[in-house]
């Protein structure tokens, strides 16, 4: 049979027992240090990507998986100046190098060089352009190398010339080349007959050479054979020396003065294409091609 309690029961509370309370509070405090160590803490690290610098706070543990969180690829040229495997600690620096690599073009001049043919003929002082200089251009690709958006290397891959220069051509006095070279200069001219009658004489090279309009006989040492010419009205010529000796004597020469008489120049082309054209022209103008 249960008795019931008397009045005089005490009921004893958790908190009012200090031992107890002390151990309990040292099981939290293990507890606290348990999980604390557990659980990873931020580190700050300073990321200097190229020329930006950043503070951040990661979880991560190496280099590698830092880089991957933050979205950076590093390409074949890019310089890291840590190790991917490197472990991560608090106020540590990570430096990256950015390297960028790109090809350029640029265009460039070339100037002509400048060529003196001497003759007996020409008179003193009298300079003539058979052919005025052209500049040439060419393009040069370069391979730039920049760290950093700053510049570091520049070198030459390759040139490609895109129009070749043209040399100028002057004709002068023998002895006169130095001078002639800054003298100013004018357009050749030559008096032009059709010589019907070399035609037979040249009638096998004209066939095997249609390219060529015909043959221009020049006096010998005025402009050199085998070079090619164009004559106003008439087109263009290859130059051979006249087997005849030139009209204009010494004297003629030093009667005009600075202005010589015009050379005298035999044109010999096919039938066909001569009989459309005047068999004679006074002071027509002679460039070298």
């Amino acid at each position: 049979m249960i008795q019931p309690l008397s009045g005089n029961v005490k009921i004893s509370r958790f908190t009012d027992n200090r031992l107890i309370l002390c151990l309990l509070l040292i099981v939290l405090l293990l507890l606290t240090a348990i999980v604390d160590d557990k659980f990873d803490r931020p580190k700050v690290v300073e990321f200097y990507d190229g020329l930006k610098t950043h503070v951040v706070k990661t979880y991560e543990n190496d280099v590698d998986s830092f880089l991957r969180s933050q979205n950076i690829s590093l390409s074949k040229s890019d310089i890291l100046l840590n190790s991917l495997s490197e472990i991560l600690s608090d106020s540590m620096e990570i430096r990256l190098i950015k390297v960028n690599e790109e090809i350029t073009t640029e265009e460039e001049t070339i100037n002509f060089k400048q060529f003196v043919i001497s003759s007996n003929y020409i008179p003193q002082g009298v300079v003539y352009e058979l052919r005025p200089g052209r500049q040439g251009l060419k393009k040069n690709y370069y391979k730039l190398t920049c760290q950093n958006s700053i510049q570091k290397s520049r070198r030459l891959l390759a040139e490609v010339v895109c129009e070749r220069p043209v040399d100028r051509v002057i004709l002068c006095h023998t002895g006169y080349s130095r001078e002639a070279a800054g003298a100013p200069a004018k357009l050749m001219s030559v008096n032009v007959t059709l010589d019907h009658s070399q035609q037979a004489q040249w009638n096998g090279w004209l066939s095997e050479n249609g390219a060529m309009l015909g043959i221009a006989l020049f006096p010998a040492g005025v402009i050199s054979e085998n070079s090619i010419v164009e004559i106003e009205g008439y087109g263009s010529f290859i130059v051979k020396n006249d087997i005849y000796k030139n009209n204009a004597s010494q004297a003629d020469v030093k009667a005009a003065g600075i202005l010589p008489p015009p050379i005298n120049v035999r044109l010999v082309m096919p039938a066909e294409i001569s009989k459309k054209l005047s068999s004679h022209k006074r002071n027509a103008c002679v460039r070298l091609i």
